[in-house]
């Protein structure tokens, strides 16, 4: 999924998903700059629509190297990279939400107690841990079902069942001037607009979104 780069001045109300835009993923400092994840877009629109409760503002998201330090965070961080939320959502418990991220298919999640929040972020392999009385502790689970994927990750197609993946593709395909319905069903119109998208695009014209034609949609939201 690719790591995009906006403007908080020229593209902060521009939506990434239903309920996220990209000021909302901008650093503490007032940067302009702001990197963002497309994976880390979708795993926290899937977070709060499984609880049905706005989240945010986020406690931290992007963050420019300078105000990581500030921040005490990791010289590697993956906040730094556009890869990392801090969040908490008003009702729901730390653990639910823990729980929830792992169900989810976040595969680095913090459950800090010290400061009260949860950390998800999209690393390439699994890492949990809690952070309490100043410790952090590896765990090997939050009580999540981590889902076994029912088609490949990161392609959507007709019949599709990631409802907030074909929403973000459904908003970028409107950015391009299709005008379907966003409802998160892959549905014939649907892929008509994809075919329709690639073949002005010089992509492979199969109506499936792949990597190819999700990073190229992208442009577009950023454009």
């Amino acid at each position: 999924m690719p790591i995009v780069a906006y403007s908080k001045l020229k593209e902060g109300n521009k939506p990434l998903s239903a309920n996220f835009s990209v000021k909302e993923f901008a650093c503490k400092d007032g940067n302009d700059n702001i990197w963002i994840d497309s994976e880390l877009v979708m795993l926290i629109q899937k977070i709060r629509d499984y609880f049905n409760k706005p989240i945010g503002p986020f406690n931290s998201a992007y963050r420019t190297p300078e105000h990581n330090a500030k921040e005490g965070g990791a010289k590697d961080s993956y906040h730094i990279k556009g890869q990392a939320i801090d969040f908490v959502i008003p009702g729901i418990s730390l653990d639910a939400i823990a729980k929830c991220a792992e169900t989810m298919g976040a595969r680095g999640i913090e459950l800090n107690r010290d400061k009260g929040y949860v950390h998800i972020d999209t690393r390439p392999t699994k890492y949990f841990w809690i952070q309490q009385g100043g410790k952090a502790n590896t765990v090997s689970t939050f009580g999540g079902t981590a889902q076994k994927p029912t088609e490949t990750p990161g392609v959507w197609k007709i019949g599709s069942t990631d409802k907030s993946a074909v929403i973000n593709v459904q908003n970028a395909l409107n950015k391009y001037g299709c005008k379907i319905t966003v409802d998160g069903v892959f549905g014939r119109k649907t892929l008509e607009a994809v075919r329709f998208f690639q073949a002005g695009n010089n992509l492979a014209v199969d109506g499936i979104v792949g990597t190819k034609t999700w990073a190229k949609l992208q442009e577009g939201l950023k454009g």
